[in-house]
């Protein structure tokens, strides 16, 4: 309840909920336009800071992967041995502050809640997130070489993220795929943002290519 009035009123203040004269309206289209409100930045805050130092490392570098997160991912990114990741996992997880994936194949996790994520990520300077998405990325990339279609969206958004580092070919290849995908199962909207943001990539180019733009 705290969580829902603290973002409610900055959603206000920040003119992103509005009054119409009739009924409440926004602008707003996914959690990452939401910001964070001070309120509940320090509860977060505080929650974080009764977790090892070694927990929080891991929180920070899974924040990076809004989709959840692999133990195998995990291991490849963050800068820690497997005994002292396995221990700040299972710290997280009695905390509360992520969970266990029902149904999922091999060891998955997600946040409880996204704006711990989303705390969390905000947190990280701009070069270290893009490095984030490459490595992360690249791990995608040799996990799911044999069958990569499922992944794609996935792929798509570290390696657009990753694109200011300089690999802009390998995010616009992944978003056109993830769209072209996106088509075959009729998720229009899906598929539509995959290739904005192929666009988008395409614009860090020198020069661009008015070519692959148009095709």
């Amino acid at each position: 309840p705290f969580f829902i009035g603290e973002v409610l009123r900055h959603l206000v203040e920040s003119g992103k909920l509005y009054w119409d004269g009739a009924h409440w309206r926004t602008n707003v289209t996914s959690t990452s336009e939401l910001g964070i409100p001070e309120g509940v930045r320090e509860v977060v805050g505080r929650r974080l800071s009764a977790l090892s130092a070694e927990c929080n490392r891991m929180l920070t570098v899974a924040s990076a992967m809004p989709a959840g997160f692999s133990w195998e991912v995990l291991r490849a990114t963050a800068e820690a041995d497997d005994a002292t990741l396995l221990d700040a996992l299972e710290e997280a997880l009695a905390a509360r502050l992520i969970r266990e994936r029902e149904g999922a194949q091999a060891a998955s996790y997600e946040f409880t809640h996204a704006l711990i994520r989303q705390t969390l990520y905000e947190e990280l300077s701009a070069p270290r997130r893009v490095l984030l998405h490459r490595q992360i990325g690249e791990r995608l990339e040799k996990l799911h070489a044999g069958n990569p279609g499922p992944h794609l969206a996935e792929l798509a958004h570290h390696f657009f993220q990753a694109a200011p580092g300089g690999d802009v070919d390998k995010a616009v290849d992944y978003a056109v795929h993830a769209g072209e995908r996106a088509i075959t199962v009729a998720a229009f909207e899906e598929a539509t943002a995959h290739f904005e943001r192929a666009l988008q990539a395409l614009e860090l180019t020198r020069g661009g290519s008015p070519e692959r733009e148009c095709r």
